[in-house]
């Protein structure tokens, strides 16, 4: 018996698409206007991004601009249900002096109405991509 993705996990994987292919209209259209993002860790980078101007400019934006593109991510499993929606991934950042760190995340996303409500960004090791993300953007 074959099981089809629920609509808002398949909603979550074409974030992550539109992410890597620079589609912020996209983006621009799948988070709420009161949307609140949670970065985890202690780099300048964690914290609360309340607000899709918020989230898209001073978190997602400012990531991507630190780093020349898009977070290397692999996504290796999406699940969801009507309210909630859990990702889970590897990811990889290259260190400006050489080298890179990787760690493995678990993005929570809050979805109502065809939109991001609110998401926690997990990960299981953040002391070296948090120096990483230090670097690119301290």
């Amino acid at each position: 018996m074959s099981q089809q993705e629920h609509p808002n996990a398949t909603l979550v994987r074409q974030g992550f698409e539109a992410l890597e292919r620079g589609d912020m209209n996209w983006l621009q259209e799948h988070l709420a206007d009161d949307v609140v993002w949670h970065v985890g860790g202690k780099s300048v980078m964690a914290g609360d991004y309340r607000g899709k101007d918020e989230v898209l400019n001073n978190f997602i934006g400012r990531q991507v601009q630190a780093t020349g593109g898009p977070p290397n991510v692999t996504l290796t499993d999406i699940v969801g249900n009507d309210r909630h929606v859990v990702a889970f991934g590897d990811a990889v950042l290259d260190d400006p002096d050489g080298g890179s760190v990787s760690w493995k995340f678990a993005n929570i996303f809050r979805v109502a109405d065809g939109k991001a409500q609110e998401v926690w960004g997990l990960s299981d090791e953040t002391s070296e991509s948090d120096v990483v993300i230090n670097k690119l953007l301290g």
